[in-house]
């Protein structure tokens, strides 16, 4: 397994730049292999390196909290294939929750149960809302 290190982040973060996608709302999701890669990283850790204040620092939390203007989270859920892991760089813009507007309800009377039977459906599903503000960053 490699560990991502600065430069592969350096270039995801030049493809978000390039695909003009906002500088707010940034994100960094990998799994723990590639946050303990991160965390034995000197630059990200050393105070001189760094300013963080005592308490906040990675050496300290055990988490770097933002790379290059990009929050960094982790996760054990992400999807490992032939030892290959799908870890992701993204902005908010990049994914998307459709949600139907309001759900229906059906009531009906059923005579077997002696009462109602109440049905709520909901119309939902999520996607891919702009392909050029994601970065797959295979590790």
């Amino acid at each position: 397994n490699n560990i991502l290190g600065e430069n592969e982040i350096l270039a995801g973060v030049q493809k978000l730049d390039e695909a003009e996608a906002p500088l707010d709302d940034r994100y960094y999701v990998c799994n723990s292999l590639q946050k303990n890669g991160l965390l034995k990283n000197d630059k990200f850790t050393i105070a001189n390196a760094i300013a963080y204040s005592k308490n906040e620092s990675p050496i300290v939390k055990g988490k770097i909290i933002e790379l290059y203007g990009v929050e960094c989270f982790y996760s054990n859920n992400i999807y490992t294939a032939s030892n290959t892991q799908y870890n992701v760089l993204f902005q908010k813009e990049a994914f998307s929750l459709a949600i139907q507007q309001a759900p229906k309800v059906y009531r009906q009377f059923q005579a077997n149960f002696i009462g109602e039977v109440l049905v709520v459906c909901d119309l939902y599903g999520v996607g891919e809302y702009r392909d050029d503000h994601a970065v797959a960053m295979l590790a």
